[in-house]
């Protein structure tokens, strides 16, 4: 395990111990990841880039992963980066729902729809396109776990396989085929 692995072990620890510090020292410490990891995910939601900052993303997510570490006590820094991520989603998921609506285009105007159609990115506002990119989100929420970690670390994050292997213990070619079932069940799963 790499040295940032082995803090938040350290951290983890602590928190499942009942150290009412342990929580706001595990979101300090991964602030910085989960900012980056905030950024990238934001790019993948043209509609939500339009309203929001990376920052107010972040903060969203973290304001849910605090409760979330009250109910859910992640055993291993893979369970709580995990956690993290998923809270990112769903707000990130939330907010492109909101943007999408009709009531926020009413109140907040379409003014701008000339330029967006312009724009290639605006496909991926459209309802249709929105259901799915959430789709495809949520199926990976349903991962078996160890697929998931494996999805979140080589997708959203772009780890290669040496890195992820590092963190979860494992070898190259045990990731290799985590990532390979896990892309056969999502393949399954969305196109069904």
């Amino acid at each position: 395990m790499d040295a940032f692995g082995s803090q938040l072990q350290q951290i983890l620890n602590r928190l499942n111990a009942g150290d009412s510090q342990a929580a706001a020292d595990l979101l300090q410490a991964v602030y910085g990841q989960m900012r980056q990891h905030t950024k990238r995910m934001v790019s993948y939601f043209p509609g939500v880039q339009r309203w929001d900052e990376t920052d107010d993303v972040l903060d969203g997510a973290m304001a849910r992963l605090l409760p979330a570490l009250s109910e859910v006590r992640p055993g291993s820094a893979p369970e709580f980066l995990a956690l993290a991520h998923e809270e990112i989603r769903r707000e990130l998921l939330d907010r492109a729902r909101r943007y999408s609506g009709r009531s926020w285009r009413f109140t907040h105007g379409d003014d701008n729809r000339k330029t967006w159609e312009l724009d290639a990115t605006y496909a991926a506002d459209e309802p249709r396109d929105l259901d799915e990119w959430s789709s495809l989100h949520e199926e990976i929420l349903k991962l078996p776990a160890i697929e998931r970690v494996v999805t979140e670390l080589h997708w959203y994050h772009r780890w290669p396989g040496a890195k992820i292997a590092e963190l979860l213990q494992v070898t190259v070619q045990t990731v290799r085929k985590y990532w390979k079932s896990a892309k056969e069940l999502l393949r399954r799963r969305v196109s069904t």
